[in-house]
């Protein structure tokens, strides 16, 4: 018993006082010892003051006050028969005896404290408590009960501390939560809870950089692939250009070809026109020398009309070739209406896409951010709470440890 209140005094109020708890502890175990002898004499003394000033109430009336003083010579020699007398005598006189307690039912809280059910057995203390007040014997063993109930706590909240931090390096974060839930709920001012929470947190701010990080390379993939898409139908509309142009100049060149071997025919014609009627003259010559003067004439007409054939091959020539540069400029400028058109269609394609894009990645930065800044608010207060319930918690375990030790001492006396 000595030992558990050291460690317990050791783990609450640290070691320069449990050093102290040992000092005092090891002097009171040797009873032999003139100090000890010296405490006794001490104790005896305060307990017949106390005595004597119950007996004097006692005298006065004053039941109520005989009783404390009586009560506080009991806290210090529980064995003393006249202490035990006076008491029965004042609870005589003021007509309240002493509720009689069952001694079946504080054996049977004892058995329940002996086989480690301890929940059950801090309730059966209870009950006998609440019909007798002053059983030292219920007190002391709803005392174990507690102590021991809050070390079995404290040793499941130990496992599932474990559990969550295995689930943890497993990186499942929602079952490290659900446990931490449990754990709570056995102990929530437990630093081992308090650490977890931590951790948690930090596995949760850890997956929220991993997932802004793959959602960064995922924009970056998806603006890389949009680039490479825009140069491939920028390379297309060059290609469709190209085409264009090739088409316009083959189909400019077949025109000049025709045109010439036109031309060429007409030429070929008027030479064989010519050579033919040439060689009618002749012949109209030879056969008809009488008609030279009508034959001239007819040969000057016909060199007229010759005349007038190769203007006019000429100007079909000159037309054909006009016409032939016409339809290749038209064709030009439809290739490059077409070209202009699909240029400021991509131009507006990329400037809406461009736009959209940016009022996203917008929209989701104020997002995260507001995000970011709750999650921070939220991450304080509970600092803040958890800070003041530790405080709290410490404060009120000194207080307890200081108290049972002391109560400890005196049972030892």
């Amino acid at each position: 018993m000595r030992r558990k209140s050291i460690r317990r005094y050791l783990k609450y109020a640290g070691y320069g006082a449990a050093v102290g708890v040992v000092a005092i502890t090891l002097a009171c175990a040797s009873g032999d010892s003139p100090g000890s002898r010296g405490r006794d004499a001490r104790v005896a003394e305060q307990v017949e003051d106390h005595l004597s000033r119950a007996r004097a109430e006692m005298k006065a009336g004053n039941s109520d006050r005989a009783m404390a003083a009586v009560d506080k010579a009991y806290e210090l020699d529980r064995d003393n028969r006249e202490v035990i007398r006076l008491r029965q005598e004042i609870l005589a006189s003021r007509g309240d005896e002493a509720p009689a307690t069952d001694s079946t039912s504080l054996a049977q809280a004892d058995r329940l404290l002996k086989s480690e059910r301890y929940e059950e057995a801090a309730n059966a203390y209870r009950e006998i408590l609440s019909t007798d007040p002053r059983n030292k014997d219920a007190q002391e063993g709803l005392k174990r009960a507690q102590k021991e109930l809050a070390e079995v706590r404290e040793d499941q909240v130990r496992d599932i501390v474990k559990q969550a931090d295995r689930a943890l390096d497993r990186d499942n974060v929602k079952e490290a939560q659900t446990l931490l839930a449990q754990a709570k709920e056995l102990d929530p001012t437990s630093s081992r809870v308090r650490d977890l929470e931590r951790d948690i947190q930090r596995a949760i701010e850890e997956e929220q950089r991993k997932s802004a990080k793959e959602a960064a390379e995922t924009r970056k993939r998806a603006e890389e692939a949009a680039a490479a898409a825009k140069r491939e139908e920028q390379k297309k509309v060059e290609r469709e250009q190209a085409a264009a142009k090739r088409a316009a100049e083959e189909k400019k060149a077949a025109e000049v070809k025709k045109a010439k071997r036109e031309a060429a025919e007409a030429e070929a014609a008027k030479k064989a026109a010519a050579e033919e009627e040439a060689r009618k003259v002749a012949e109209a010559k030879k056969a008809k020398e009488a008609e030279a003067a009508r034959e001239k004439a007819e040969e000057a007409r016909k060199a007229k009309e010759a005349e007038a054939a190769r203007k006019a091959a000429a100007e079909k020539e000159a037309a054909a070739e006009e016409e032939a540069r016409k339809v290749a400029e038209a064709k030009k400028a439809e290739a490059r209406e077409a070209a202009k058109k699909a240029e400021e269609a991509r131009k507006a394609k990329e400037a809406e896409a461009a736009r959209k894009a940016a009022a996203e990645k917008e929209a989701a930065a104020e997002e995260e951010a507001r995000k970011v800044a709750e999650a921070k608010k939220a991450e304080e207060a509970e600092a803040r709470e958890a800070a003041k319930k530790a405080e709290e918690a410490r404060k009120a375990k000194e207080a307890e440890a200081a108290r049972e030790v002391v109560e400890e001492e005196k049972e030892e006396k």
